[in-house]
C-alpha cells in the first residue's frame, strides 16, 4: 500500500502530538538553552543541565509516543482491512449513539447561554495532510463562517470541573490547530459542557441497578435511595445552564500546525516500515509451514 498520502484525523491530534518518553519538550529546550547561557549554575541546576543535555543528544525527531503508535496500527488495519466496530456491552455502535444524543443536550444547552445563532455541520473537510469533521460553525455555509466551534461533552461534574483548569485541555488544541489548518480559518472555540445523557442510557442504568439490588423484582426503599443518586449523576438539570459551560478560545497557530505536518510525514513512514514488518512476518510464517 502507498502511505504516502494517507491523511490523520484532527480529533486524534492529541494522541499523534503526545510527546514519547525521554524526549526534549519545547520547554525543555528552552530551560536548556537557559542554563547553557547562564554564567553560574547552582548544583542543582548543573544536574539538570547534563540531564537535558543527554536528552538533546539523544533526541529523535521521529520517535513516536506509544499511544501515537497505537493508533497508528489502528489506522494501519483500518486502510488495510476496513472498518470496524469494537464490541462490548458499553462500546461500539450503541456508544457512539448515546454520544451523538448527548451532542444534541449540548448544542441546546451553549445556544440557551451564548445567545449565538450556531449552525451544524457534518461535512468531512481535507487538506493535503489532515482531515477532519467539524460540530457546529457560526454560519450557514463553511465559507461565511469566522470560527470553528468544538463540543466537548463531559460525563460527570468532575471531569467538567477538570476543564475549568485549563492547563489540561492541550491535547484538544493539537485538534483545534487541525480543524483551523484544513478550513483556513483563524479563530476557534472549544465548549466544555455538562450535558444530559440520554433517555435510554438513563433508563438502562435503572434496569442494571434494579437487577443488582432488588434480585426478588421488588422494588424498595434502598433501591430508589441509590438511584436517586445514580439519575442525578446523570441527569443535571438542577444545575444552571450557565454553570454548565466553559469556553476556550483558539487561535491559529501557524508554527504549530507545521510542527503537526511534520509529525504526519513521519506517521506515513512509520505505517510503510509497519507493513513491512507485518508482510514480512506472516512471509516467514508461510515458509515454516511450509517446511513441515
Amino acid at each position: 500500500m502507498d502511505f504516502s498520502k494517507v491523511r490523520l484525523n484532527c480529533s486524534r491530534l492529541g494522541v499523534v502530538m503526545s510527546e514519547p518518553k525521554g524526549s526534549l519538550t519545547d520547554k525543555m529546550f528552552e530551560k536548556l538553552e537557559w542554563l547553557k547561557a547562564k554564567e553560574q549554575l547552582t548544583e542543582k541546576q548543573e544536574i539538570e543541565r547534563i540531564e537535558l543535555q543527554f536528552r538533546m543528544d539523544n533526541f529523535d525527531p521521529k520517535a513516536l509516543s506509544q499511544g501515537c503508535m497505537m493508533y497508528l496500527m489502528f489506522l494501519y488495519q483500518y486502510l488495510k482491512y476496513g472498518k470496524q466496530y469494537q464490541i462490548s456491552a458499553k462500546k461500539g455502535a450503541v456508544q457512539m449513539i448515546k454520544g451523538s444524543q448527548m451532542e444534541t443536550s449540548s448544542f441546546e444547552i451553549i445556544k440557551n447561554v451564548t445567545g449565538q445563532r450556531l449552525y451544524r455541520y457534518k461535512g468531512r473537510l481535507k487538506n493535503e495532510h489532515l482531515s477532519g469533521q467539524l460540530d457546529v460553525i457560526d454560519a450557514k455555509y463553511i465559507e461565511d463562517s469566522t470560527k470553528i466551534v468544538e463540543i466537548k461533552t463531559c460525563y460527570s461534574h468532575f471531569d467538567f470541573m477538570k476543564r475549568v483548569a485549563l492547563d489540561s485541555v492541550r491535547k484538544d488544541n493539537y485538534q483545534m490547530q487541525g480543524y483551523l489548518s484544513i478550513t483556513g480559518k483563524d479563530h476557534g472555540e472549544i465548549y466544555y459542557t455538562l450535558a444530559d445523557f440520554s433517555e435510554d442510557a438513563i433508563q438502562q442504568e435503572r434496569v442494571q441497578l434494579f437487577e443488582l439490588l432488588c434480585p426478588d423484582k421488588i422494588e424498595t426503599e434502598y433501591f430508589l435511595e441509590e438511584w436517586d443518586t445514580v439519575e442525578r449523576s446523570m441527569r443535571f438539570m438542577h444545575v444552571p445552564d450557565e454553570e454548565r459551560v466553559i469556553v476556550q478560545t483558539v487561535e491559529r497557530d501557524d508554527k504549530l500546525i507545521g510542527k503537526i505536518n511534520e509529525k504526519v510525514e513521519f506517521c506515513r513512514e512509520w505505517l510503510a516500515e509497519f507493513e513491512q514488518k507485518h508482510l514480512k512476518k506472516i512471509a516467514s510464517q508461510l515458509e515454516a509451514w511450509q517446511r513441515k
